[in-house]
């Protein structure tokens, strides 16, 4: 990674619609491995379910890092979603008062050349790449607006999987239904293709989406993460020019991050 380092800007809120904050987020201290989830709004216990599932989640990647699974990339993330949905799923059988309790979630992982994606739900991760916009994820969406498939609620799920080259100056965009329940994806990379390089600029995008989403109207939990790469110094050969994503607090590791 000589050359290369991220900035990385946050914003989030609990939003008039919404009595509590169930929107959560972690990272990883080697800075590689990033997951946010949204516990399910109406269903009870959705923050327990929310925060227990980034708990678990940093957990598994510590032990999968360890044994090197992440090699195999498709299978980690979608391994680490899978291992707390067991864990809230087992959590419910043992505690029937928390009976109900589910969320979404989305983590990135970034190897030396590739990042990979998993998720189940409807938060969202994009990328804007040489001037591409995408939204990576698929929503696991009904008709009526209700989701089909979520974490914690049955024992087995099979999330889905995505990845990609990186390259420096991609930019990575995680969030919960509070920001794209409001703004389309059209809207928001309105927002983002006029990012500038510096974490100023970064903390900018993030502060106008927020404001964009509440132009529109009153939402609910909204978390917005943006991680840039960056190239410093001299220019690398193309295959060198790759990213570590992280988004922590500062001297924060391996630290829980609620909404607030």
């Amino acid at each position: 990674m000589k050359g290369l380092k991220t900035i990385r800007a946050f914003t989030q809120e609990k939003g008039a619609l919404r009595e509590d904050q169930e929107d959560f987020y972690g990272v990883s201290d080697d800075g590689r491995f990033f997951v946010l989830a949204d516990g399910l709004g109406g269903q009870p216990h959705g923050e327990i379910a929310a925060k227990l599932a980034i708990e678990l989640s940093l957990m598994t990647y510590r032990l999968m890092e360890y044994r090197r699974f992440y090699r195999w990339r498709a299978f980690f993330v979608k391994q680490v979603i899978k291992k707390a949905n067991l864990g809230i799923f087992k959590k419910v059988r043992k505690t029937p008062e928390l009976l109900g309790m589910a969320t979404t979630l989305v983590d990135l992982f970034l190897s030396s050349k590739q990042w990979t994606i998993g998720n189940v739900g409807d938060s969202r991760a994009y990328i804007l790449s040489r001037g591409n916009f995408r939204q990576i994820t698929v929503n696991h969406k009904g008709g009526s607006g209700v989701l089909t498939k979520v974490v914690g609620l049955e024992k087995k799920i099979v999330p889905d999987s995505f990845e990609g080259q990186i390259y420096s100056g991609d930019l990575f965009l995680l969030c919960s239904d509070g920001l794209t329940d409001r703004l389309t994806n059209e809207e928001i990379y309105k927002v983002l293709k006029s990012c500038g390089q510096e974490k100023e600029d970064l903390e900018d995008a993030a502060k106008r989406l927020l404001f964009s989403a509440n132009k529109v109207g009153p939402g609910e939990n909204t978390t917005v993460c943006l991680i840039k790469a960056k190239e410093e110094g001299k220019l690398l050969p193309k295959w060198q020019r790759q990213s570590l994503e992280l988004h922590i607090a500062p001297g924060k590791k391996l630290k829980i991050l609620p909404t607030s």
